[in-house]
């Protein structure tokens, strides 16, 4: 099974916000809210990952310097 980066932070985020949308509503499962919200979490947790590596690639040549 592969993970699903996308579906890690969609869960944690509604988790974080007790199941509820900014308005009250409760947050669907991530069956039901359709391909554009799952890809868009997917890119934002691809996102994430990258920046970590581009982090971890700075710091092992020795750049401290934020950037």
């Amino acid at each position: 099974m592969a993970i699903d980066i996308g579906r890690i932070g969609f869960e944690a985020y509604a988790k974080q916000v007790g199941g509820k949308t900014y308005d009250g509503k409760d947050i669907p499962k991530w069956e039901d809210v359709g391909k554009v919200v799952q890809d868009g979490w997917r890119a934002a947790g691809v996102a994430v990952l990258q920046y970590i590596d581009k982090e971890r690639e700075r710091m092992a040549n020795g750049d401290d310097s934020e950037g």
